[in-house]
């Protein structure tokens, strides 16, 4: 760039910080010279002013204790999100266990805990770095953006994973009723996952999201998109 635009945008840089020793020398010279330059610094800075008493007005409207303690929840739901996927693969294999055979329970469980293993594994390592992040938030205006980020999030999850879970459900449901199998009984297998699975969904459609609609409007978000 040529001219004031270059110096335009130092003006910009400065304002932040982010203008070195040497462009910031150039950058006076050039403003004793110009006196459009001037009126662009005087405007940049009445702008920025005026944009930091908006938001500083728009923080003190906020009501920060419900905002830690719903950041505090999150911690705690990423603690319940590994609980809960502990008690699945002990639910899991109790299944694996009570639909097979007996003379074949054992190795058919020892193919099954691989899966079950892997999958603590990966949501142990979800919840873990979900709790780290949301405890380390550095301020209040992060701590704002973070939980209104997390309720979208949380609004558009517990709308899609409905749906899914109930195509689980009838999935299972039918293949309980129809299944066939010589190592196991179709019926208490899948019988017995779909019966957790439509108690997720019972918890998705009549709790979470629900309540995940009512935080997005007190946080100023779409309801219906979660923006």
């Amino acid at each position: 760039m040529n001219g004031c635009e270059e110096f335009e945008v130092h003006i910009e840089r400065r304002m932040h910080g982010a203008l070195g020793d040497a462009e910031q020398s150039r950058l006076e010279e050039h403003l004793a010279g110009c006196a459009g330059c001037r009126a662009y610094q005087c405007a940049a800075r009445g702008a920025e002013a005026g944009m930091r008493a908006r938001a500083g007005a728009a923080a003190a409207e906020v009501d920060w204790a419900r905002i830690e303690r719903g950041i505090r929840g999150g911690v705690h739901a990423s603690v319940r999100m590994l609980a809960t996927a502990v008690v699945t693969t002990a639910y899991l294999a109790g299944m694996v266990w009570l639909s097979t055979t007996p003379s074949m329970r054992e190795a058919r469980l020892l193919r099954t805990l691989p899966a079950l293993v892997v999958l603590v594994v990966l949501v142990a390592f979800v919840a873990a770095y979900s709790a780290r992040r949301l405890v380390a938030l550095a301020d209040r205006d992060e701590m704002l953006e973070t939980y209104r980020a997390l309720v979208a999030a949380n609004l558009q999850w517990a709308r899609r994973m409905q749906w899914a879970i109930a195509a689980i459900v009838a999935l299972l449901l039918y293949k309980a009723l129809t299944g066939t199998a010589a190592t196991f009984d179709p019926a208490v297998y899948y019988g017995g996952l779909a019966l957790p699975m439509a108690a997720i969904w019972f918890y998705l459609r009549r709790v979470k999201l629900p309540r995940a609609e009512r935080e997005a409007r007190d946080l100023g978000l779409s309801a219906r998109g979660g923006r």
